[in-house]
């Protein structure tokens, strides 16, 4: 790891999590667009990462905000407040997070080995690609926890070095899914506004319609359609929670026919109104 951190300590980090997986607390990805602000805050038991690509703006902390440009990489250890203000400096722009419940004796929390900070992360797609697989096994009700942290050791092989570069993590980890997963999983996320039915998802992989759902299931414990429908649903709360959209502005942004439509669905899968959802989250 280029020295930066102890390669030791980072084993021991990730073997607590892969030997209890419900330690990974937390995993988001929202697209930046215009401005997102959050408030000030802290977790006592709670070691954050956050990723911010394409972004330029601030973390603002008690020691002094801290900038953000390019691809910028923090690390939030228990205790630590924290907040952001940020906006989009790229079409791309977007932000990852993933908590993870930790203990203060650990070692790599003790010596905090993780930089607090890394700008204009460079070789950032190995990174990007992990995270946005823990993101996508995170956001679906029978998630696979083993396999969630396993992506979380990859994630943190990967993590940028105090100079922004990011560290020689493995080359394909042993937990990363087919390449013909990955080619529906890409679709799925590019069709946000028109979500592909099965058989376009087999095809993008390469499969039949009755072998790719038995992988699918076998790789990410759901079926396809279940997966769409969690992953729709997680951009709908994404959207919604920033608070820079109406309800409406959200509904078209999923590609529902009307307001309506939307609202009714989303009652469906969370037993919330849009509205009240949106509400609820920005007095948080």
């Amino acid at each position: 790891m280029a020295g930066a951190r102890n390669e030791q300590e980072l084993r021991d980090f990730c073997a607590r999590v892969l030997r209890e997986p419900e330690r990974v607390a937390f995993v988001s990805y929202y697209q930046v667009i215009d401005r997102k602000e959050f408030y000030q805050h802290k977790h006592d038991k709670a070691l954050q990462f956050d990723l911010a690509v394409g972004c330029g703006g601030t973390w603002p902390s008690p020691s002094g905000a801290r900038a953000v440009r390019g691809t910028t990489a923090a690390v939030f250890y228990p205790g630590a407040v924290h907040g952001y203000a940020i906006a989009a400096r790229s079409p791309a722009a977007c932000m990852y997070t993933i908590k993870v419940d930790v203990e203060p004796l650990w070692p790599a929390v003790k010596k905090r080995v993780f930089p607090e900070l890394a700008h204009d992360v460079a070789g950032e797609a190995p990174l990007v690609q992990a995270w946005r697989r823990m993101y996508r096994m995170y956001n679906f009700k029978r998630r696979p926890e083993t396999l969630l942290a396993a992506v979380l050791a990859e994630v943190l092989c990967l993590w940028p070095t105090k100079h922004g570069e990011s560290a020689p993590g493995p080359a394909q980890h042993a937990a990363a899914l087919d390449e013909r997963m990955e080619a529906a999983l890409e679709l799925i996320e590019a069709r946000a506004t028109e979500p592909p039915d099965l058989e376009t998802m087999a095809a993008a992989a390469h499969l039949s319609p009755r072998h790719f759902t038995r992988r699918f299931r076998e790789l990410l414990g759901c079926s396809p359609l279940e997966y769409v429908s969690a992953q729709r649903l997680a951009r709908a709360k994404d959207l919604l929670g920033q608070g820079t959209h109406g309800v409406a502005q959200v509904a078209a942004a999923l590609g529902f026919s009307s307001i309506y439509a939307f609202s009714r669905w989303f009652r469906r899968e969370t037993g919330s109104a849009p509205s009240s959802y949106r509400h609820r989250v920005q007095d948080h």
